[in-house]
């Protein structure tokens, strides 16, 4: 996670700094800046994926600051220092998510540091799994899908189908080609002729994976080379191994 530290209190940002060397079990970039030119510029450069700043700094609020960390970084999460609670109703405007009271403690860094790397995942999770989209050929027409929505896809013929939860679409492309353009972490091909989405995995049995939603079952052959994969992404989904 990049992590962008604003405070014109220089001791302020190397305690931060310190305490984030502490921090074992996140993986954390930082990036530090003590005046909100210099912040502006960081994220000008790079993506943030979250920011804590200092809620009155220089000749600019910590608030406008956030404002601008927003146009930026739509989907990253804010936290703001502050030695009071007045600007609480601005905060939310910002969508400021978390207040880091001063004077900062080395606990009370990780515990806000650790909720934005929490609000981190939850929101790449959204953004990999919910929002992806893949652009497919059909009847003359370029539409958009979106993979979560994608049950299973099969090859029969030359033609590959599209099986989504609400509709089914033939393409002219091979499963390779397709497969080649999902999310790995979300897809996986079973079969010569079988893409499934590991998150509709209902059951294995031998080598039949059975996959849905609801009461529907539709069993999907497995080859013998890709059981393994298959009982690798049950237990997965079912222990987050």
């Amino acid at each position: 996670m990049n992590l962008l530290l604003c405070d014109d209190e220089k001791a302020i940002v190397e305690q931060m700094k310190s305490f984030s060397k502490g921090i074992e079990d996140i993986p954390l970039t930082l990036f530090v800046a003590n005046t909100s030119e210099d912040a502006v510029k960081l994220m000008e450069e790079h993506r943030m994926d979250a920011a804590i700043f200092d809620i009155d700094i220089d000749e600019t609020s910590g608030i406008e600051l956030a404002k601008q960390y927003k146009k930026h970084n739509p989907v990253g999460t804010l936290a703001f220092l502050t030695s009071y609670d007045s600007y609480a109703y601005d905060a939310f405007q910002v969508e400021a998510v978390k207040y880091l009271l001063k004077p900062v403690t080395e606990a009370s860094f990780k515990e806000t540091v650790t909720f934005l790397y929490q609000r981190y995942v939850e929101k790449s999770f959204i953004e990999n799994h919910m929002s992806k989209s893949v652009a497919i050929k059909y009847e003359g027409q370029q539409i958009l899908i979106k993979q979560a929505e994608i049950v299973y896809i099969e090859k029969i013929g030359k033609k590959s189908i599209y099986h989504t939860l609400l509709d089914s679409y033939e393409v002219r492309e091979t499963i390779k080609a397709i497969y080649e353009q999902l999310s790995s972490d979300m897809f996986l091909q079973c079969h010569q002729g079988f893409i499934i989405n590991v998150d509709y995995i209902q059951k294995l049995e031998r080598y039949t994976v059975y996959i849905g939603m609801g009461d529907e079952s539709i069993p999907v052959p497995v080859s013998k080379a890709n059981v393994e994969r298959v009982k690798e992404a049950i237990r997965k989904k079912i222990w987050g191994e």
